[in-house]
């Protein structure tokens, strides 16, 4: 793979000839605004710049180049030894993959790993060294009114993917630290933002170097006496059991969910649970759920991206959990009545063989 035909980026902290040939790549898509770094076998490296997907010359690359690169992002946590025999070896049998890659003192990505006709692939999401502030979303008062008086219940945060919820929560994550005096958790898949101490006490985990799982997480947060949970990607049954049960033990639990409108999160929550438990949790959702915020991520002609940030409080999403209660109850009343009248319409056979 040579090197990038731009030359090595501007100098930050560190020296061009410090960086490995594809630190000097993600260091100059980074300098081309890029947000995500596309390599593929049988392709150029290539950028994603606003809605335009800028290819670099002279660099096709093939399988065995992208193996090559995954021997040396691969984390040595997902292998025994991290030897890099090991790591092939991991790399030959692995499907697909997430984690985290540094450019010391330069960049982080938010690393998709995945195979493609058998071959290694990357999509590398670039993560913004500067935490957006919470003020630049413009939120109403009675948002941040909300956040001066956390005292349990739960929180979500949805929207499409790429759609800047990451971002949005390392934005509450640092208002509170800036603010209040508690002790933080946040649990991740990959660890995007980093936060230091400052009110608070932050402790941040990642699945496969921290942690196993996102349940393990939460248990542990519960036994840790921890205040605030923030839970990136709530996206299984498992762990929306954990997160209820943090919930309902008095923790203020902050979750990202993948869901496009109000309609679609509450109709995924309840999708959490089987259906003849669907209308508890509807009870339980309006006792505990806080509020519903959306964010959409949006970018203009010349390639600038705004996350826009839409506020739902409880009271809102209530009158649609009020709806489902009363559609679920009506669903139960039905089968309810169904089954009397299976009861009701047996006749004993014998009735029939007498004479």
């Amino acid at each position: 793979m040579s090197e990038p035909a731009t030359g090595p980026p501007a100098a930050k902290p560190a020296k061009p000839a410090e960086l490995t040939v594809l630190d000097k790549y993600l260091v100059a898509g980074i300098e081309n605004q890029a947000t995500t770094i596309y390599m593929f076998p049988g392709a150029c490296i290539t950028y994603r710049v606003g809605n335009k997907l800028l290819k670099v010359p002279n660099t096709t690359l093939n399988p065995g180049q992208t193996m090559a690169i995954a021997l040396e992002i691969l984390p040595n946590y997902v292998v025994d030894q991290p030897t890099a025999e090991a790591k092939k070896m991991f790399l030959d049998r692995v499907k697909s993959l997430d984690f985290s890659y540094s450019v010391q003192g330069l960049a982080r990505f938010r690393v998709n790993l995945f195979r493609q006709r058998g071959s290694l692939a990357f999509a590398m999401r670039v993560i913004p060294h500067d935490i957006p502030s919470l003020s630049s979303y413009q939120l109403p008062d009675d948002f941040l009114q909300a956040l001066k008086g956390l005292r349990g219940g739960l929180w979500v945060v949805h929207g499409k993917g790429r759609g800047g919820k990451s971002a949005f929560l390392a934005s509450i994550v640092e208002h509170l630290n800036a603010t209040q005096n508690r002790l933080v958790t946040v649990l991740e898949p990959t660890i995007q933002f980093s936060h230091r101490n400052n009110l608070c006490l932050v402790t941040q985990r990642e699945i496969g170097s921290d942690m196993n799982s996102i349940e393990q997480g939460i248990d542990e947060a519960l036994r840790q006496d921890q205040d605030i949970l923030f839970v990136d990607e709530l996206n299984s049954a498992e762990s929306f059991d954990k997160v209820l049960e943090a919930v309902v033990k008095g923790m203020t639990t902050f979750v990202a969910m993948g869901t496009p409108d109000v309609e679609k999160t509450i109709r995924q929550l309840l999708g959490f649970k089987p259906q003849n438990r669907q209308l508890d949790l509807v009870n339980d959702l309006m006792t505990h759920l806080r509020a519903l915020i959306s964010t959409e991520l949006t970018i203009d002609p010349a390639g600038r991206r705004t996350v826009t940030v839409q506020y739902h409080p409880a009271n809102l999403v209530n009158s649609v959990l009020l709806s489902k209660r009363t559609e679920l109850e009506q669903k139960s009343s039905q089968k309810s009545m169904l089954h009397e009248f299976d009861s009701s319409s047996s006749v004993d056979q014998s009735w029939f063989d007498s004479e």
